[in-house]
């Protein structure tokens, strides 16, 4: 009875033994499971953090890109902006020119239209007065004398007359003269050619105001 004790006792044992082995076992195999799946989560951990930081490597590039052409573009601006007040200073300053020039124009043609303003009413007053003189004139009696031309000096002109005495009369611009139906000039008059003189009286002179002069008869 003893020994089946023992014997028990060694079964129980060896099985007590051989269950531990079993466990042990057991609990290896889970450990080994374990250690190739927390790799793998350790492994896709790192695989993660190297593509978040890529990403965020590349968005900063990509803020750094943005940044310089904002740069560039505000430059541009800038630039733009100056030569827009430069071209606008240009204008308003050429403007002023303009109207600075207009007004000086405009004071020196007022100036020119006075002046000939004045000579108009000069001229107009002189014309009037040589009316009025052609008028004076030509209300005095006009007389007429004919005979041959013994000299022409000077302004004045010597007819000789059929009765035998001698006229003498004045010429001056506005005397008429002819030679042979042709506009001539006293200088040009020769002597010894038969004259008709229309002349006027003013005071104690004769003024002629045509003299028509013949060379062939």
């Amino acid at each position: 009875m003893r020994r089946k004790w023992i014997a028990a006792a060694l079964a129980v044992g060896f099985a007590g033994v051989g269950c531990k082995q079993i466990e042990d076992r057991r609990a290896g195999g889970r450990t080994a499971e374990r250690e190739p799946t927390a790799q793998t989560e350790v492994k896709g951990a790192y695989q993660g953090a190297q593509k978040a930081a890529e990403e965020a490597r590349k968005k900063l590039d990509e803020a750094a890109r943005a940044d310089g052409t904002l740069a560039k573009e505000q430059d541009r601006l800038i630039s733009a902006e100056q030569k827009a007040a430069k071209a606008r200073a240009e204008a308003q300053s050429a403007s002023a020119r303009a109207a600075e020039e207009g007004r000086a124009a405009g004071e020196k043609a007022a100036e020119i239209g006075q002046r000939g303003g004045d000579q108009v009413k000069q001229a107009v007053e002189a014309a009037q007065a040589r009316a009025g003189s052609t008028a004076t004139a030509q209300g005095e009696a006009q007389e007429h004398a004919s005979g041959k031309l013994l000299s022409a000096t000077g302004g004045e002109l010597v007819v000789e007359q059929p009765s035998g005495g001698s006229l003498r009369v004045q010429v001056d611009e506005r005397t008429r003269v002819t030679l042979d139906g042709i506009r001539s000039s006293r200088d040009l008059l020769p002597a010894g050619a038969n004259v008709d003189v229309a002349y006027r009286r003013v005071g104690a002179q004769a003024i002629a105001e045509r003299v028509d002069g013949r060379t062939t008869m």
